[in-house]
């Protein structure tokens, strides 16, 4: 082989290295293409905030209907940029599936990474273990900024 046909074959295989990156992100979050971020209070009374991902568009937060919930314990400054899981010692928040008759079970394993916040969008991806199926991928949620105080 030539050697610009060796170095031609370098730089396509580094390009397909970087596309296997254990980084990038999954795609959308399967059956649940609407998501919204809003502040909390956390067990503790400081601040937290929580993500839905929701199967149908809402105009106010907690959604009426079938969806997922994943609360941090940290308040959004503090957690962009980071990842959390249930199985951190100790745990910073929890994940659970809602159905429409607002009964709600808890993910038996979870993890969100939060990757960014601009523009009243908070950019990252979660991994939910729920029972026996495991519902993963990426979101955009609409930051929904709510008049609370804690502490």
């Amino acid at each position: 082989m030539s050697d610009r046909r060796c170095r031609l074959a370098a730089v396509f295989a580094a390009f397909a290295l970087l596309g296997c990156g254990g980084d990038a992100a999954p795609g959308p979050v399967p059956g649940y293409s609407f998501a919204y971020a809003t502040n909390e209070c956390g067990p503790a009374d400081g601040p937290a905030m929580t993500l839905y991902l929701s199967e149908r568009a809402v105009d106010s937060l907690p959604p009426a209907g079938a969806h997922l919930a994943v609360a941090v314990w940290v308040g959004r400054d503090a957690a962009v940029g980071r990842t959390f899981s249930s199985s951190d010692q100790p745990a910073l928040g929890f994940a659970t599936e809602c159905g429409p008759a607002f009964r709600c079970d808890p993910a038996v394993a979870w993890r969100v990474t939060l990757r960014g916040f601009a523009r009243d969008t908070l950019d990252g991806s979660v991994d939910l273990r729920l029972g026996q199926r495991v519902v993963a991928g990426s979101f955009r949620a609409r930051w929904m900024p709510r008049g609370i105080y804690c502490g």
